[in-house]
């Protein structure tokens, strides 16, 4: 090919193209398709400079264009007139808009967009999705961060994102549900008669039903009464799922929000306490406690649901005893952009908890046993954007119902991100591509 070949298009009708790419007058958009792709061939094949190579490559990609876009002129002249001999209405979906003036041909036409006037978004957008697996093994930083509290530089920048979802995750479902941080495994006796009273503390973990009533029967005694087996004895209904804490000789008092509460003092671990109390305005009206301060008790996670119990010498929840104080993980992903919507938010009497929220996670699986979510439980946990993103780095943290980090113990997990960008679905060709050895 000779190297001084005028490269602008503009100076080619569309008969000049079609003696250039060498199809019939009739070409259709197969036989152009082979000129293109033989053409290409040659080129790549040619001993000419690299940088002609590409300007010419261009060249071609541009003439096939408006080859291409010759036909479908045609073809809408012949609809246009098909129409017209039947009196065929113009039909709503046909607005046009975008009018410009074709400068290819010598007598220009016009170039229509038709929109669906019944869509939001009639352009027809095309899209890839890729899923992208992370592990809290390879996170940034990784021994000066928590596995539920990290970030992730990504080798490189993936481009123009609409969308992302978090399509599967395993959940260690390892936190203690009885706290020393926490406080959630604490309660107060007093007993009547020998005076003898102190705060009961559990040691920190999970525990089974099976297992938790010896276990609670045990630190009461021997730190009440100084030995066990004694006269405190806590048994569970198998039937009913109930624990009943009693005692064999004398009555006594139980406070499950311990004899030294305060509502300053207990509220300390709750990151939305210092935030927006969560039931501000309800209280009880003997004791003045609303319920974000005493459903977070050994008492309440074990099934009672009164603050006081006095004068008996037996006492049975009302509800059922809970081996997890948590069974569902609010998961955050923060993307570093301004272009997105809260799709999940956690609603709170007085506020919302919604900050880079991407999905909720059910906890499904018994402690210590990881809870794998693929979305088989239709729960929403995709992000759209406003306008196209580009993602360099990502943020993560695992989030409990009170709005506060869980705490892993520093367990290692993996997650997938679906992630969906626009490309070109007729992309000029790319010679750097292409081995030209």
């Amino acid at each position: 090919m000779d190297q001084s070949l005028d490269l602008d298009i503009k100076n080619y009708s569309v008969d000049d193209l079609i003696n250039f790419f060498k199809v019939d007058n009739n070409y259709d958009a197969e036989e152009l398709e082979e000129r293109y792709k033989a053409l290409t061939v040659n080129i790549l094949k040619s001993s000419k400079s690299l940088q002609y190579k590409y300007d010419l490559i261009d060249f071609i990609n541009n003439g096939k264009t408006v080859l291409l876009k010759n036909i479908t002129d045609e073809n809408e002249e012949i609809i246009k007139t098909v129409k017209k001999d039947n009196n065929i209405v113009k039909d709503e979906y046909e607005e046009t808009v975008g009018k410009i003036i074709n400068p290819l041909t010598s007598h220009p036409s016009l170039q229509t967009q038709k929109i669906n006037p019944k869509s939001s978004n009639s352009y027809n957008v095309s899209t890839t999705t890729t899923n992208y697996i992370f592990n809290t093994l390879y996170r940034d930083n990784y021994f000066n961060t928590i596995s539920n509290n990290c970030s992730f530089s990504l080798p490189f920048t993936i481009k123009n994102v609409t969308a992302i979802s978090l399509s599967g995750i395993q959940i260690p479902n390892v936190s203690n549900t009885f706290s020393n941080e926490k406080e959630t495994n604490q309660l107060f006796i007093h007993e009547d008669g020998t005076g003898i009273e102190g705060i009961v503390i559990l040691p920190e973990g999970n525990y089974e039903s099976t297992d938790f009533p010896l276990i609670l029967e045990s630190a009461i005694n021997i730190q009440l009464l100084g030995s066990t087996p004694n006269r405190f004895k806590v048994t569970f209904n198998q039937y009913t799922q109930q624990i009943t804490i009693s005692n064999t000789t004398n009555t006594f008092t139980m406070n499950i929000l311990t004899k030294e509460y305060n509502t300053i003092s207990r509220g300390k671990f709750c990151l939305y306490n210092t935030e927006f109390n969560t039931n501000a305005t309800d209280k009880d009206a003997k004791t003045g406690v609303n319920p974000s301060n005493y459903a977070y008790t050994m008492g309440y996670i074990i099934g009672y649901r009164q603050i006081l119990y006095s004068g008996l010498q037996s006492y049975t929840t009302e509800s059922v005893y809970q081996d997890s104080l948590q069974d569902y993980y609010y998961f955050q992903l923060d993307d570093y952009t301004d272009f997105q919507f809260n799709t999940t938010i956690g609603v709170f009497p007085t506020g919302f908890l919604s900050n880079n929220i991407i999905a909720v996670l059910p906890i499904t699986t018994p402690k210590y046993t990881a809870s794998f979510d693929n979305n088989a439980n239709f729960i929403y946990k995709t992000r759209n954007y406003a306008a196209p993103i580009n993602l360099k780095k990502i943020s993560i943290k695992m989030i409990s119902p009170q709005g506060e980090l869980v705490d892993l113990k520093q367990t290692d997990f993996a997650f997938c991100v679906q992630v969906s960008t626009l490309y070109d679905n007729i992309a000029p060709f790319n010679v750097k591509d292409v081995d030209l050895t």
